[in-house]
């Protein structure tokens, strides 16, 4: 296998070894990221009507007279 040498001065191109400082820095900068866990919340973001429109669908009928309430 032939080495790579620089065009101008014609030397050998070497890379020098891995630092343990590079090492940990790759590390930090491409490694895995490490995901939290959220606390999920539920958020009704229907208005007040489509609320009450929504309890007027699951009320049943039994004969009785049943006001809504919003």
């Amino acid at each position: 296998m032939i080495a790579a040498t620089n065009d101008i001065t014609g030397d050998r191109l070497a890379s020098r070894g891995n630092s343990e400082k590079f090492k940990a820095n790759f590390d930090r900068i491409f490694g895995k990221k490490v995901v939290t866990p959220t606390k999920l919340e539920n958020w009704d973001c229907r208005s007040e009507v489509e609320k009450a429109a929504e309890s007027l669908l699951n009320l049943k009928y039994d004969g009785n007279k049943i006001e809504p309430t919003i």
